[in-house]
């Protein structure tokens, strides 16, 4: 019971105390998409809402399914 209260606490923790709010590591993204925003300097949700999901599709490494995959992810966590 009270490493299971433990791990709980600490899945938690790792969730949302390891990043700031509004960093893309919150949006769970694959690794291509992941390193196609970093790339860009892009380090934020605002950075990327900004950047615009128009240009992400012309970023290296970045095709319609990562931008959908980007478009996906951000309408998750606008919803959450």
């Amino acid at each position: 019971e009270e490493v299971r209260d433990y791990l709980t606490k600490r899945i938690w923790q790792l969730k949302h105390v390891r990043y700031p709010e509004k960093a893309i590591e919150n949006l769970d993204l694959s690794a291509r998409a992941y390193n196609a925003l970093k790339a860009q300097k892009l380090h934020t949700i605002e950075d990327v809402q900004d950047f615009g999901l128009q240009n992400i599709g012309m970023l290296r490494n970045a095709g319609p399914r990562t931008v959908k995959e980007i478009s996906d992810a951000l309408d998750r966590f606008n919803a959450d």
